[in-house]
């Protein structure tokens, strides 16, 4: 699964929000935030959430805010029900391209930290480290060098 979405309808006047996404893989948690869109009453986010684990549990929380601040959450939880991971495909958009081996080039440089989903993708060697060997083989593919 690359990823799924969250929808919601919400009271008019909301002005954005978040997803909240804690993922459980055999009793390790973690966390990951998405900003929301909101047109009128609807509420839309896409997040590239790249699963690993089937066994692994979502609980999704959506916080919607007005001018004046929080409105509502909304919760659910989502569970994989397939695996399917593209190597070198760090933002989640199913094809490996060269803005995601500019970003394998900021995590090997130290510039910024990957999610883990991102991490996983982009650790071509499975060093444990996304390096610049990995990120030359994420430009290689995205050149179809590779």
């Amino acid at each position: 699964v690359n990823g799924f979405s969250v929808s919601a309808t919400v009271e008019a006047g909301c002005t954005g929000g978040v997803v909240d996404v804690l993922e459980s893989i055999q009793g390790i948690e973690r966390s990951y935030q998405f900003p929301v869109t909101v047109q009128g009453t609807a509420v839309y986010c896409t997040p590239s959430l790249i699963v690993t684990d089937t066994q692994a549990k979502y609980a999704v929380t959506l916080t919607v805010f007005d001018s004046y601040g929080r409105t509502g959450d909304y919760m659910t939880t989502y569970t994989p029900t397939a695996v399917q991971l593209l190597y070198g495909d760090l933002d989640g958009n199913g094809i490996v391209t060269d803005s995601d081996a500019f970003l394998a080039f900021l995590c090997a440089a130290g510039k910024m930290q990957l999610t883990p989903a991102q991490f996983s993708a982009a650790d071509l060697d499975g060093s444990g480290y996304v390096s610049p060997p990995d990120a030359r083989g994420i430009y290689r593919m995205a050149a179809g060098l590779a």
